[in-house]
């Protein structure tokens, strides 16, 4: 089983790391996306198996302790997804005259972003009826 988070500073740390794991993501996204059609024509399935991913740190996480840090991920992703799109931009083989590459990386960002606020969300009711039923079951 997880083990919930006990202190602030545990919780910071995760979600440092999780900022750099959903940055990576997005940069996996955006490369796929882009040497492949397929991808970009299922962004909606991409969209909810992200939700889905994103959703469970929050819950098997934070069980209603330290879950507002989890915005710090929707403020940390962005700033590591420029740094790799720094990184391993050279990997990445663009064609000159390809205009959409921008609108492609800012697209995959949209949807990345899109995806953790409604995973933070998703995952807080989750965790607000768990702790619901678990007081019914105690009061029982």
């Amino acid at each position: 089983m997880v083990t919930r988070l006990r202190t602030k500073n545990d919780a910071v740390l995760v979600m440092v790391v999780l900022s750099i794991l959903y940055a990576l993501f997005g940069e996996v996204i955006y490369y796929f996306a882009y040497t492949n059609d397929a991808v970009a024509e299922k962004f909606n399935i991409l969209t909810c198996l992200l939700i889905i991913l994103y959703t469970l740190p929050v819950v098997l996480l934070f069980r209603n302790k330290y879950w507002a840090l989890y915005l710090l991920v929707i403020v940390l992703s962005p700033f590591f997804s420029i740094l790799f799109l720094l990184l391993f931009g050279g990997f990445t083989p663009v064609k000159e005259d390809d205009m959409g590459v921008g609108f492609l990386y800012i697209l995959v960002w949209i949807i990345q972003e899109f995806c953790m606020i409604v995973s933070a969300l998703l995952g807080l009711i989750i965790n607000f009826f768990i702790a619901r039923l678990k007081k019914k079951h105690v009061a029982r």
